[in-house]
């Protein structure tokens, strides 16, 4: 009978656990570098190899001056159509840059997750999930990664 209850009281207080535990927020935003002049991009890419982008916005809109800095893996990436972009909402890049700022001092990627939107020809788009690093994204010599 005492395994029996402690069994039960085991089990109770995971389930209020689980119920506890916060739906984060999905942000997706939509990265469309071609319909911009090259002269007017905001977003650097970097290459560490085939699969892993880094990204910076070239703003410094972060506390201290510093420009926002992310990870992509596109190993990882999903293709989607044109009409699942009609029926998800994306955010504009004031709302992006607002969400970086009011989370900046804690890993952006613990409070929401965040997805680049990009076009993939003229029907598709390439969904990639980043992760918010912070600081400025530089490629050293060695092939290291700096975030600044």
């Amino acid at each position: 009978m005492r395994i029996v209850n402690i069994v039960v009281i085991i089990l109770l207080s995971f389930s209020l656990g689980k119920a506890q535990s916060v739906k984060r927020d999905t942000l997706y935003y939509l990265l469309d570098t071609l319909a911009v002049p090259a002269k007017d991009r905001l977003f650097k890419y970097e290459s560490e190899n085939a699969n892993i982008k880094w990204i910076t916005i070239n703003c410094p809109c972060l506390d201290h001056n510093i420009k926002p800095g992310f990870r992509m893996n596109i190993s990882k990436q999903k293709i989607v159509d044109r009409k699942w972009l009609q029926t998800n909402q994306t955010i504009g890049l004031s709302s992006l840059l607002n969400y970086l700022k009011t989370h900046a001092s804690q890993k952006l990627s613990n409070s929401f997750d965040l997805f680049f939107v990009e076009p993939n020809g003229r029907k598709s788009f390439k969904i990639n999930k980043v992760l918010f690093l912070g600081g400025e994204i530089t490629i050293t010599d060695g092939g290291g990664v700096k975030v600044n």
